[in-house]
């Protein structure tokens, strides 16, 4: 296996996400090495380790298991060890194996393409989706694919300002269908669940049936001071087993 180092993101260097380098028709991934991934701030501090896949995801499991995760860094457990994530917690208390596809910097777009990809596996599953923040959204730049990923609500101000309140509107509602089709369209259990994020968001979130995670579940910060801590993955987890047996 061989090791590979990061410096502040997770995707850098010759480490890129499956959305940057895979063909989005395809409904094969493109195989990699699997490796193991050191995760350091830019003060060269660890933050932690994680195992990839030949796919590029952060799963022990297969595809072939039932219960599939799906969502952005806090799905991929970004800074955490793999058994404090809330997709572990979850299927360890559910007595099942799993799938985690969370991808770091994932937007829902980028969500929807994932599905669309894997909808020949969807029958017969139960899938996660934590939702990332619907500002993020895919450009294209030299002719690749790139996931642009607004740090805060001051964004919504910037888009009227550059007329993209409608463009990002559009590109969202598309994802949004497209999720739901294949939720409709397939044998298959989909939970959708997203953190508190701003009133744009919330139409969308509707038409999906999206749960909202209580405010009061997050609880702390992991070691880089931006992704959800142990104690608020171990709450998201209680939270969705709830749901998940009803």
């Amino acid at each position: 296996m061989q090791i590979v180092k990061t410096l502040g993101s997770v995707w850098c260097g010759s480490n890129k996400p499956w959305y940057e380098t895979d063909d989005p028709f395809s409904d094969q991934f493109q195989v990699r090495k699997p490796c193991l991934l050191r995760h350091h701030d830019r003060n060269n501090q660890l933050l932690a380790e994680y195992t990839l896949d030949t796919r590029g995801f952060r799963s022990t499991g297969s595809m072939q298991d039932k219960l599939w995760f799906l969502g952005c860094s806090d799905t991929f457990g970004e800074s955490l060890p793999q058994q404090q994530i809330y997709p572990h917690l979850v299927a360890d208390a559910l007595g099942q194996s799993y799938y985690n596809f969370g991808t770091p910097g994932a937007s829902v777009e980028i969500v929807a393409k994932l599905l669309f990809k894997v909808r020949a596996h969807l029958p017969g599953k139960k899938i996660v989706v934590l939702l990332p923040s619907m500002l993020r959204y895919e450009t294209i730049v030299d002719g690749k694919f790139k996931n642009l990923v607004p740090r805060n609500n001051d964004y919504l101000d910037y888009l009227p300002q550059r007329g993209m309140e409608d463009h990002l509107r559009h590109k969202i509602l598309s994802a949004v269908m497209l999720i739901k089709s294949l939720t409709d369209a397939h044998d298959c259990n989909f939970f959708h669940l997203h953190p508190f994020e701003n009133d744009m968001e919330e139409e969308f979130r509707n038409q999906l049936g999206s749960v909202a995670i209580p405010q009061t579940l997050m609880i702390d910060r992991a070691a880089d001071n931006k992704h959800y801590g142990p104690a608020t993955h171990q709450a998201i987890a209680d939270f969705i087993r709830v749901f998940l047996l009803q």
